[in-house]
């Protein structure tokens, strides 16, 4: 489940990196969303191969993903969706790997 939940992440961040590059233009958004992506396909590659390891890189990019997500929420004053998308997911994904963790 882990290494699914990883690849789903890793697509939904590619998607959402591929999308702003493509309405805004965006090289630091396609840069940052293709290598949190990028995280998650590495943590899922390692989750489906039985390695504990992946949950721990998954759980990286969730982390990474909230921050950025935090960030660029107070920089907007919490008033545009995509940013609070971001935090979202990364909360809820990295309270996931965190509670698989335990």
């Amino acid at each position: 489940m882990v290494a699914v939940s990883s690849y789903l992440l890793g697509t939904l961040t590619l998607v959402g990196a591929l999308m702003a590059y493509i309405k805004k233009g965006s090289i630091p958004s396609l840069m940052s969303g293709g290598t949190i992506s990028i995280i998650y396909f590495v943590g899922g590659a390692l989750a489906s191969k039985g390695k504990k390891s992946g949950l721990m890189v998954s759980l990286s990019a969730s982390v990474i993903l909230l921050v950025a997500g935090l960030v660029r929420s107070v920089i907007t004053k919490f008033e545009k969706n995509v940013p609070l998308g971001l935090t979202f997911l990364g909360l809820v994904s990295t309270a996931y790997y965190g509670y698989l963790l335990l």
